[in-house]
C-alpha cells in the first residue's frame, strides 16, 4: 500500500549539522516551498567589458570628431597661404622684386665697366665704395626713380612680415609657404644684407626683420 502525500509543508531538517554548529538543542528547518534560487546576475567581467566597448566607442567617435575638425583646420592654413601666393605673383610684389633686381644688375654693370678700367690692386676697393652707393642710393633715396624701387622694396618686406607672423601664429601652413617663398625670403636678407645695414643705419633698426624671422619660422 502506497504512503499517501502529507498535506503538511515538506520540512528539510538538517539537525545534525545544525547540532555541530550551534549546539545540541540547535535544530534548524529549511522549507522546501519557501526556499528561493539565488538571484542570478551577469559576471562582473562580462558587464565590465561593455562598458569597455562603450568608453571605447565614445572615444572612436571624439577621435573622428577631431580627425574632421584638425583637416578643416588645415585646409583653412593651406587657403590662407595660397592666398599669400596668389598675392605674390598677381598682387605685383614679383613685378617689384624683378625691378629691384634689374636696377642692381644695371647699376653693377656700369660700376664694373669703370672698376676693370682701373688698376688691378685699386679695384677691391672701388668694388665696396660701389656697393655701398649702390645700395645706398636705396636706403636714402634722392632720385624718383630709387624712391619708386625704395616703395617696392618696402612692400616686399611689409609682405614677409605677414608672412612671418601668418606662420608664427598658426594661421598658414609652413610647408606650403617654405616651398613658395623661402628661395625669395632668404635671397632678400642675404643678397641685401648691405642695403638692410644702411636702412638701419638711417634710422629703421627694425627694417626687413620680418623677412629674417620669416626664414627663421619655416626653415625650424
Amino acid at each position: 500500500m502506497s504512503a499517501e502525500p502529507s498535506n503538511t509543508t515538506d520540512t528539510l531538517q538538517l539537525q545534525g549539522i545544525g547540532s555541530d554548529l550551534c549546539g545540541s538543542d540547535a535544530s534548524v528547518g529549511v522549507s522546501l516551498a519557501e526556499a528561493k534560487p539565488a538571484k542570478w546576475s551577469l559576471p562582473l567581467w562580462f558587464t565590465q567589458g561593455f562598458d569597455i566597448l562603450a568608453k571605447l566607442s565614445t572615444l572612436a567617435v571624439l577621435g573622428l570628431a577631431y580627425w574632421q575638425f584638425h583637416e578643416a583646420g588645415v585646409d583653412k592654413t593651406r587657403e590662407r597661404s595660397m592666398a599669400l601666393v596668389t598675392e605674390w605673383a598677381e598682387g605685383g610684389q614679383a613685378d617689384r622684386l624683378g625691378l629691384v633686381n634689374e636696377y642692381l644688375s644695371d647699376a653693377g654693370n656700369r660700376a664694373k665697366k669703370q672698376i676693370d678700367a682701373m688698376a688691378e690692386d685699386a679695384r677691391d676697393l672701388a668694388w665696396k665704395n660701389a656697393e655701398i652707393a649702390i645700395y645706398g642710393a636705396l636706403a636714402v633715396p634722392v632720385t624718383s626713380e630709387a624712391r619708386a624701387l625704395r616703395r617696392d622694396l618696402d612692400q616686399i618686406f611689409a609682405f614677409f612680415t605677414r608672412a612671418e607672423i601668418c606662420v608664427s601664429s598658426g594661421l598658414c601652413d609652413a610647408e606650403v609657404m617654405r616651398a613658395y617663398f623661402l628661395v625669395e625670403a632668404r635671397s632678400l636678407t642675404h643678397e641685401l644684407a648691405l642695403y638692410l645695414e644702411l636702412v638701419h643705419k638711417a634710422g629703421f633698426p627694425t627694417y626687413g626683420a620680418g623677412a629674417e624671422a620669416f626664414v627663421t619660422a619655416v626653415e625650424n
